[in-house]
């Protein structure tokens, strides 16, 4: 199963962005996804300009959200989310998946992490009761790629196994 296309930047960033949007809310929003059982949910509020929050954090990068600057690598993958997600779906090969601990202001959330290994991508999501939100989505660049595999493996080796849902 190869990656899809990647959407490429013609310079004219209005323009750019309507399409990269357009491209988000047919894999994510109007298209709904299922991860396991689990309807795939995106987050809007707050919205930027009439498009999605969530849209707006997997197109950019930076640890502060109002100082994220889109990224065009993460904008030209915007196809990529939904690959990622029905590919880990159905256990294709060269993906993998993990639950990862993390401490936040209200406490340690669960995310789990799913990774298309040969392209260098992830797709990160909260499972919730009912569903699961889109968190994040990024490709994977210099060192991550060893700390992501070994992240993987501590949990399937059963140092960190916990419940997926």
């Amino acid at each position: 199963m190869s990656a899809p296309d990647l959407l490429g930047f013609s310079g004219d960033w209005a323009t750019y962005v309507e399409v990269i949007y357009e491209r988000y809310c047919d894999d994510l929003v109007r298209n709904e996804r299922e991860l396991w059982g689990r309807p795939v949910s995106t987050r809007y509020n707050p919205a930027t300009n009439g498009k999605h929050f969530s849209f707006w954090h997997v197109i950019s990068e930076g640890k502060v959200e109002v100082d994220r600057l889109p990224d065009l690598q993460r904008c030209s993958r915007i196809g990529w989310i939904a690959w990622v997600i029905e590919s880990c779906h159905q256990s294709a090969a060269g993906f993998s998946w993990w639950i990862s601990e993390r401490t936040t202001s209200r406490g340690r959330k669960k995310n789990l992490v799913l990774w298309a290994e040969a392209d260098d991508f992830v797709v990160v999501v909260e499972p919730r009761q009912e569903y699961v939100l889109l968190v994040s989505a990024y490709p994977v660049q210099g060192r991550r790629a060893a700390r992501l595999a070994i992240e993987r493996d501590e949990y399937w080796n059963g140092q960190l196994m916990a419940p997926l849902w």
